[in-house]
């Protein structure tokens, strides 16, 4: 069985909550027997609680279903309890009154001092120190206890069972002192000694992102770990004889990089499980759309469903009779990019159930009709996110396109990301990921958002949903942090939820999706109520201005300005929302990718909602001024590209360079460009924070996980144009070389 240590565990630390165990249950069953259940109820409801405290010891010890947050939690909980109750509301009589007053007075400052942690959240991260002040004040009031019954009170048959009762909770204070763990202090007990020493020696231009050490020239790894930063000659010292040296020159290490919004799923399904329409450019060509879908049709006969994605739409309109021709046999379905909008052939409507029903029940402007009010295969919004799930795959299949994902993260130079609704696509994603973790072939950190539909009719019991998902599922490659909504579509499909009407539709505003206040409230609260955070797709300004009020709402009902709940893709954010999005605590999640003038696009979106507002698009710039924690976000595969060195490019450009797309595009929105430093934290230290993982990711300090980026280019010093020509060196994980150029 796979257990989890303190890297110092001692056996006589863990024999000591073994004995707490055994004192526990024979003092509870002794006590019935000898003196009878009217006498010693009061010490049986205690020991209840001590036993529980030992069963969650055990638990986490082992492994088994339960984490540092839950443990921290109820350990707390029933220790407290037992304060109140034996120690203050039912204090056992003392002979010495100084002693008993002492006593009293303590076991008020415990309770004081475990209410403060459990109330300032400090369950979730207690450090060692919190646990020897608690074991050190309970063993002072046990030795108290113990002084009076041996010197003050007569001696009788209750003598030697207080006595007893009295050192078994400070045995267990001991015990979970002695075998408290963190998630970062995790070994598995399968490893052999050799890799268990493996030391690694990396030498290049070290960019540490640490504040106090922001360059350095070596790192020494141990385990896996971070174990020194600083100059050559010292990491050397340090480092054993038969260290393994890897020597980067004059290329330069960064922190291994982190995207804070992608789809893992979709992106590996993407790679080798669909036909890339991509390939006809970032110009719709219907033309080429045919000739992509028919090669990949005739390379895969033995597939009964075929999906195309990378679809751009534009003013020509196309319906089932496109599809039907390349395909009329077996259903095809052709995506957006986005993956926002969809076209299905006849056969791919009747497996759906696509017909003037359904076309009634969502709406003609996200299931359209013909002129006979039958639906003509486009559907866009709810009715994608209803079908998308239902396509056929197995938990193989998608362990299969996880591992594709991973390759690309690898090779881009991402070391852990977050999946932004790692359910969207298929409710089995989880339990993919789970199965490879436990393979051992899941080495990209993922943390992940669980998808939420619509208006859930249950955000309490969604939320416990979720939370059994990451008691069964979570662990160091597979963590599940929260739960994703999607509040609107987007500008570009006329389905982004705007501040004001569309200019060409009157009276429209956009797609509300989840927009019931009060739903939305009770989601961010029972998440809270859980360590986790909630993460929306907030395209437009409405969407954006609707959510900051939900938040707003829920902190009042639960005091916490530091849930990290996630706004992403902000197409447009009026000056207000950019400071309620920092006073919050909220996490504005950017793609500066989107943010240059695209032709087509940029017209598009001056004909939906005006100029003026077009050209104030996708802010970063405001919301590193107001303060907030600014995350930089990709969004693949739904957009295709996810690149660190055009993000770094147009962050402080707002364009592309002219070798990307041919000089064609045009900066827009200046005053929002920030600084290379910025752009660097918006992909490692701020994408930590976000996760709650700053003291474990993010940056080259000792103690931290040893993930590193390799580029040939000084992002912070070189030229721009260099920049946008940087090419990746090596991608490390743990202190291992998962990709090397």
């Amino acid at each position: 069985m796979q257990t989890r240590f303190k890297k110092n565990a001692k056996v006589a630390d863990i024999m000591v909550t073994a004995i707490g165990g055994t004192l526990s249950v024979g003092m509870m069953l002794y006590g019935i027997y000898y003196f009878g259940f009217r006498e010693t109820w009061p010490e049986l409801v205690l020991n209840l609680f001590y036993i529980a405290c030992l069963a969650m010891i055990w638990m986490y010890f082992y492994n088994i279903r339960i984490t540092t947050h839950q443990f921290n939690y109820w350990c707390s909980l029933s220790m407290g309890m037992t304060v109140l109750l034996r120690d203050i509301l039912f204090p056992p009589p003392l002979a010495n009154l100084p002693m008993s007053s002492a006593c009293f007075t303590l076991a008020v400052m415990l309770l004081i001092m475990l209410t403060y942690f459990y109330a300032r959240r400090e369950w979730k991260s207690y450090t060692k120190n919190n646990l020897w002040i608690i074991f050190a004040i309970d063993a002072l009031i046990a030795t108290l206890y113990h002084l009076d019954i041996m010197f003050y009170e007569p001696i009788d048959e209750y003598t030697n069972y207080f006595l007893t009762e009295i050192w078994i909770r400070p045995t267990i204070t001991y015990g979970l002192v002695a075998c408290f763990i963190k998630d970062d202090e995790i070994i598995v007990t399968n490893k052999t000694n050799n890799e268990m020493m493996k030391q690694t020696l990396f030498l290049g231009n070290i960019i540490t992102m640490d504040e106090k050490r922001p360059f350095a020239k070596a790192a020494l790894v141990k385990n896996g770990i971070f174990a020194y930063i600083g100059s050559i000659e010292e990491a050397k010292k340090l480092a054993d004889k038969d260290a393994q040296v890897l020597d980067y020159g004059e290329n330069f290490i960064y922190p291994g990089f982190i995207e804070s919004h992608c789809h893992g799923h979709l992106a590996g399904y993407r790679a080798i499980g669909q036909a890339d329409l991509t390939q006809a450019g970032v110009v719709t060509n219907y033309a080429k759309y045919r000739e992509v879908m028919k090669d990949f049709i005739a390379k895969n006969p033995q597939r009964d469903f075929y999906i195309a994605s990378g679809w751009v739409e534009n003013e020509e309109y196309v319906s089932k009779a496109y599809l039907d021709e390349i395909c009329s046999e077996k259903p095809l379905l052709m995506q957006t990019g986005g993956g926002h909008s969809m076209l299905l052939n006849t056969k791919a409507m009747e497996w759906a159930g696509i017909d003037a029903a359904y076309a009634k029940k969502w709406g003609y402007d996200l299931v359209h009709v013909d002129k006979n009010g039958e639906p003509d295969g486009y559907i866009c919004e709810g009715p994608v996110f209803e079908i998308v799930p239902k396509l056929p795959t197995t938990v193989e299949d998608i362990k299969e396109y996880l591992l594709a994902w991973q390759d690309i993260a690898f090779k881009t130079g991402f070391t852990a990301v977050g999946d932004a609704g790692a359910e969207v696509v298929h409710r089995a994603a989880p339990q993919a990921y789970y199965e490879l973790q436990k393979e051992g072939k899941l080495k990209l950190r993922t943390y992940a958002w669980m998808y939420v539909t619509d208006n859930i009719a249950d955000p309490k019991a969604e939320i416990a949903r979720i939370a059994a998902q990451r008691a069964n599922m979570s662990g160091e490659y597979f963590h599940i942090i929260g739960a994703k909504a999607f509040l609107d579509g987007v500008t570009e499909a006329h389905t982004g939820w705007q501040n004001q009407d569309y200019l060409d539709s009157p009276g429209y505003h956009g797609a509300e999706r989840f927009n019931d206040h009060d739903k939305m409230v009770q989601l961010i609260v029972e998440a809270d109520k859980e360590g986790m955070s909630v993460h929306v797709h907030s395209e437009g300004g409405g969407a954006t201005h609707y959510m900051l009020g939900c938040i707003e709402d829920a902190e009042k009902i639960t005091g916490n300005l530091d849930q990290r709940n996630v706004l992403a893709h902000l197409h447009f954010v009026t000056d207000e929302d950019v400071k309620r999005m920092a006073a919050t605590g909220s996490v504005p999640a950017v793609a500066p990718l989107w943010s240059p003038k695209a032709p087509g696009l940029y017209e598009q979106e001056v004909a939906y909602v005006g100029q003026e507002l077009a050209d104030q698009a996708y802010p970063i710039n405001s919301f590193y001024d107001a303060g907030a924690n600014v995350v930089f976000h990709s969004d693949y595969p739904v957009s295709p590209m996810m690149d660190i060195k055009l993000s770094i490019y147009t962050a402080e450009k707002r364009n592309y360079p002219k070798e990307a797309f041919g000089g064609i595009t045009n900066p827009r929105n200046m005053k929002e460009a920030i600084t290379r430093e910025q752009s660097l934290r918006a992909m490692t230290i701020n994408v930590a924070r976000l996760f709650h993982q700053e003291h474990r990711l993010g940056s080259i300090e000792y103690g931290k996980i040893a993930n590193m980026t390799v580029f040939d280019c000084d992002f912070l010093h070189d030229d721009i144009e260099k920049v946008a020509q940087a090419n990746i060196v090596a991608t490390i994980v743990d202190g291992e070389e998962m990709y090397k150029a």
